[in-house]
C-alpha cells in the first residue's frame, strides 16, 4: 500500500519534482561564493553561539535582523559550524522557496503556472547563486513567501486564524531581513483584488497581520538590543547614497539600457515576461 501511494504521489506531482532535483544538481555544482558579507555574517553566527547574540567583528552587534544568524548557529550546533554547511543550509532554503514559488502559482492561477514559475525562479541566475551564498538573503526570501503563501490561502478560506499565521511567518521574515517588507506589496493586492472593502473587517485583517512583527520588533530592537524601534526606520537597507548635488539625466534610462549589458538583459528580461503574461 505505501508502494502504492508513493507512485501515486509520484505521477501526480513528477513535475515539480524534476524541477527541484534539477535545481539541485544545477545548485550544487556551483559555489558556494564568498565576499565580505558572508565572512561578516559568518561572525556574527560565531557571535551567537559564544556570547548569545550576533555580534560580529569583536563586540559589535550586527546591523541586521538577528533570526537568520539564531537559525544558522541553530545548524552549526547540529552539524559542525563551517562555511560550507552553512551554505548548504541556504541551499536549502533556496530549494523550499521553489516550492513555494509553485505552490503560489498553483493557488492564484493553476497549476501550469505553478510550474512555469518554479522553472523561471529555481533556474534564474540571481537566486542559483544567492542559494549558494553564506547570506541572510535566501532565508528571508523563504519566509516571506511562506507568508505570501499561507496569506492568500487565508483570504481565499476568509480565515483570521490563517492571516494570524502568515503574520507570524512575515514576523520571522522581517526579523531576518529588513527587505521583507516588499512582499505585503502582492499580500496587499491580493487581499484588495479578491475582498470587499469594509473598514472595520479591513482594521480587524490589519491589527490580525501585523500584531506578530509588531511584537518581535519591539521584543528584539527595543528590550533586547537597545537600539530602538525607530533604528528600523533609519536602517541603512533603505537609504539611498545618492549625493544632493547629482541631478539625474533626462536620458539617464536609456542611456542605462542602451550602453550596458545589464540594461539589454533587463530588456530581455521584460521582452520574455510580456510574451509568457500574452501566452
Amino acid at each position: 500500500m505505501k508502494r502504492k501511494a508513493s507512485k501515486k504521489i509520484v505521477g501526480e506531482n513528477y513535475h515539480i519534482i524534476s524541477i527541484i532535483v534539477g535545481y539541485m544538481l544545477v545548485a550544487l555544482s556551483i559555489g558556494p561564493y564568498h565576499n565580505g558579507d558572508t565572512a561578516w555574517e559568518y561572525d556574527a553566527v560565531s557571535g551567537v553561539m559564544k556570547y548569545g547574540l550576533p555580534y560580529a567583528n569583536g563586540f559589535n552587534l550586527i546591523d541586521q535582523p538577528p533570526l537568520g544568524f539564531y537559525i544558522q548557529a541553530v545548524f552549526f550546533l547540529a552539524f559542525g559550524s563551517s562555511i560550507n554547511n552553512g551554505t548548504f543550509l541556504v541551499t536549502l532554503f533556496g530549494l523550499w522557496s521553489v516550492l513555494l514559488v509553485y505552490g503560489i502559482g498553483k493557488n492564484v492561477y493553476n497549476k501550469t503556472i505553478g510550474l512555469l514559475a518554479a522553472t523561471l525562479f529555481a533556474f534564474s541566475p540571481w537566486h542559483l547563486i544567492l542559494s549558494r551564498t553564506f547570506l541572510i538573503d535566501t532565508q528571508c526570501l523563504f519566509f516571506s513567501l511562506s507568508s505570501l503563501f499561507v496569506g492568500i490561502i487565508a483570504i481565499h478560506r476568509d480565515s483570521l486564524r490563517l492571516l494570524f499565521i502568515s503574520g507570524i511567518i512575515f514576523a520571522i521574515a522581517f526579523n531576518t531581513k529588513l527587505y521583507a517588507i516588499f512582499i505585503l506589496i502582492p499580500l496587499l493586492l491580493f487581499f484588495l483584488f479578491n475582498k470587499s472593502i469594509n473598514l472595520k473587517h479591513t482594521l480587524s485583517w490589519l491589527g490580525t497581520f501585523s500584531l506578530p512583527v509588531l511584537s518581535f520588533s519591539i521584543l528584539w530592537y527595543q528590550i533586547v538590543s537597545g537600539l530602538g524601534v525607530n533604528s528600523v526606520i533609519s536602517h541603512t537597507d533603505f537609504i539611498v547614497n545618492n549625493p544632493s548635488a547629482v541631478i539625474p539625466s533626462m536620458f539617464f534610462v536609456s542611456n542605462f539600457l542602451i550602453n550596458y549589458g545589464l540594461g539589454w538583459f533587463f530588456i530581455d528580461a521584460a521582452i520574455l515576461s510580456l510574451l509568457i503574461y500574452l501566452v
